[in-house]
């Protein structure tokens, strides 16, 4: 099994008029690859380690230097990768980061 991260969009939003306070927000996929040749369940064995990385990202969200907020979306998408002579399972989800800053 690997693990995947893409960072999807980093955005900037002002919240004043002056743009003294901007509210930052990462877009992060994390991608869980792995296949079934060890004979694992593969309808829950993405599942797992995805609920271990919403807990440790629950767990540690206050002591994150900078940021404010966590958020996981769009859990639970299993896409299935068929290659020539094995297939690859993927279950995807999402994990958004929000800051402030003043300028």
């Amino acid at each position: 099994p690997y693990i995947r991260l893409d960072l999807l969009s980093i955005g900037a939003v002002p919240h004043d008029i002056g743009a003294a306070v901007r509210q930052h927000e990462a877009l992060i996929g994390i991608d869980i690859g792995y296949n079934d040749a060890e004979g694992i369940d593969v309808t829950s064995f993405g599942k797992k380690i995805a609920d271990k990385i919403v807990d440790l990202t629950r767990t540690y969200q206050t002591s994150t230097d900078g940021i404010q907020f966590y958020n996981v979306g769009n859990q639970g998408r299993i896409i299935i990768e068929n290659r020539c002579e094995e297939v690859i399972f993927h279950w995807v989800l999402e994990l958004e980061a929000k800051y402030n800053d003043a300028c």
